[in-house]
């Protein structure tokens, strides 16, 4: 019964960060900014593209970016509960805090690794 508990909530909180305009703008923006390093030649005058030193200065940078999206996903799948007075009534459903957290935790990885593989 948890598993069907657990996938219902999976599916809720993937709908819920798929409907959040920072999904889809990590989905654009971080290939965008990939496509502007490697198309610009970031880096060194003197060293190729795909030189070590350049690809660790790039993955630093997109990284960054990446970690503000993961706080925007994380914020929202915390605080949506509480911030719209709902926090009473889902503590009074069948769901056990476990389930609950394993299943927002879930969702949330779910949406950064999307916004990472794109």
């Amino acid at each position: 019964m948890q598993g069907a508990i657990l996938r219902g909530l999976l599916g809720f909180e993937w709908r819920q960060q798929r409907r959040q305009l920072a999904f889809w703008g990590t989905l654009l923006i971080l290939p965008a900014f990939s496509l502007v390093l490697v198309g610009t030649g970031y880096g060194p005058d003197n060293t190729a593209v795909n030189a070590p030193y350049v690809v660790a200065q790039s993955l630093g940078f997109l990284t960054l970016i990446a970690i503000f999206a993961i706080t925007i996903f994380t914020a929202s799948g915390a605080l949506r509960d509480t911030e719209h007075g709902m926090r009473d009534i889902v503590r009074a459903t069948a769901v056990s805090r476990v389930t609950l957290l394993a299943g927002r935790y879930l969702g949330i990885v779910l949406a950064s690794c999307a916004g990472l593989a794109a």
